[in-house]
């Protein structure tokens, strides 16, 4: 295998073999062994990309655990992309809006090992503008929201990332 391809902290990898190099393969610490993905190269790659958007630091996010119902509520005005899930982000779905991603995928308790949360999902928004996210505030969440603003990050992170002291909605 020729791995191509790692989000930073090593949790998944994509690769390619010689002997196939139309199929992509991915790994993770969760699951070593390769795998096949149902996705081609154009596409997978295509999926990562988006996925990347969403967890770019350079982007505003909230993140929350939601019961389920709420959570589809909450990606209804949203176009789900219809990429196959991967072995490494279980049962995730990734939606897009108006200058906004969403994904939605099971819920899990924060502490190791992680369990299911029964009955609700983990959901995700990033977009460039801070005021986009604005409609969460109005979601319950269930152990409240994260936020993450560029702005809040430390000024070595941001000289690193390109992103000026002030951001343009801070």
């Amino acid at each position: 295998m020729k791995i191509f391809l790692s989000d930073p902290d090593f949790d998944m990898a994509l690769a390619l073999r010689g002997s196939r190099p139309d199929t992509v393969h991915e790994a993770s610490w969760d699951s070593p062994d390769w795998s096949a993905l149902p996705e081609d190269l154009p596409t997978a790659l295509k999926h990562h990309f988006v996925k990347t958007i969403a967890d770019d630091p350079r982007f505003y996010s909230a993140h929350a655990v939601i019961e389920d119902d709420l959570a589809h509520g909450a990606l209804s005005s949203m176009i789900e992309i219809a990429f196959t899930p991967w072995k490494s982000y279980p049962g995730e779905r990734i939606f897009l809006g108006e200058h906004v991603i969403g994904i939605i995928s099971p819920a899990h308790s924060g502490r190791w090992p992680s369990s299911h949360i029964e009955g609700a999902k983990r959901v995700q928004f990033a977009a460039k503008d801070r005021g986009i996210l604005d409609f969460t505030a109005d979601i319950p969440a269930i152990d409240g929201w994260m936020r993450f603003r560029p702005e809040e990050l430390p000024p070595q992170v941001r000289a690193d990332l390109g992103i000026s002291k002030r951001t343009p909605n801070s």
